[in-house]
């Protein structure tokens, strides 16, 4: 599979660029090499208000147009997490909750608080834009990570984004995803410490949520890599933002 073919199925999964359609499921497991690419332009993308707008409506306005190039697809799964993690009694009720399209009072709660501690860490950061770019990318290999250990099963949604395709995700294409996001981020940064700030807070949100979803969910599903996603990136500029 080509390398440009399975960079256009990452765009199209991960955002709402016009990049063609996701493919089949070989050349959708074979994407998630270029996740933390796609994550790097995102970043860049949603940087670009806090260049010349003032912190508060360069925050707010870098949150909207992230928003709207992801389609919200990482919040969304957020917020379907918490429903399913503090509503559900055991994993299955979880899970079922988990698919169900209405938000609920925990959803909204952790929606609302990922947006908040996103406006307040965007303002602390203005002096920093790049900084979205490499956080983004190295939330998406987060993703990878996990997809490379669990393998999620397909869900009853037929239209979930995550699904048994991802099965042929393994450890080279987590390696692989991992060190361009650590290339980006040394563009970025040009220092070391930044950058393994950066990938301590990835590794480490990864690897928790991991624990947490086996424990509470049984299996990864779309909803809970959205879920790794949003907070991974946060981790980053926190780690960055404290620094």
């Amino acid at each position: 599979m080509g390398s440009p073919a399975t960079l256009r199925t990452a765009v199209a999964f991960l955002t709402r660029l016009p990049a063609g359609g996701e493919g089949d499921g070989e050349r959708l497991a074979a994407s998630t090499t270029w996740f933390s690419l796609v994550g790097l332009m995102v970043g860049a993308l949603s940087a670009l208000p806090l260049l010349w707008l003032p912190e508060r409506y360069a925050a707010l306005a870098s949150i909207l147009i992230t928003v709207l190039v992801t389609g919200a697809m990482h919040e969304d799964g957020l917020a379907d997490t918490c429903d399913g993690l503090f509503g559900g009694a055991d994993p299955d009720a979880r899970r079922a909750i988990m698919r169900d399209s209405r938000i609920g009072s925990y959803g909204a709660i952790g929606l609302w608080m990922l947006l908040m501690a996103r406006w307040l860490l965007l303002r602390d950061l203005a002096g920093a834009p790049w900084t979205l770019a490499a956080a983004a990318g190295f939330s998406r290999s987060a993703a990878v990570w996990l997809l490379a250990n669990q393998r999620p099963v397909a869900m009853v949604d037929p239209g979930a984004k995550c699904s048994s395709a991802f099965d042929g995700v393994g450890w080279g294409r987590a390696l692989t995803c991992f060190g361009i996001a650590l290339a980006g981020a040394g563009v970025v940064f040009r220092s070391v410490l930044p950058v393994m700030l950066c990938a301590g807070a990835t590794i480490a949100v990864s690897g928790l949520c991991g624990l947490f979803f086996h424990a509470k969910l049984g299996r990864l599903n779309g909803d809970a890599l959205g879920a790794v996603i949003a907070l991974s990136e946060l981790a980053c500029l926190a780690a960055i933002a404290l620094v």
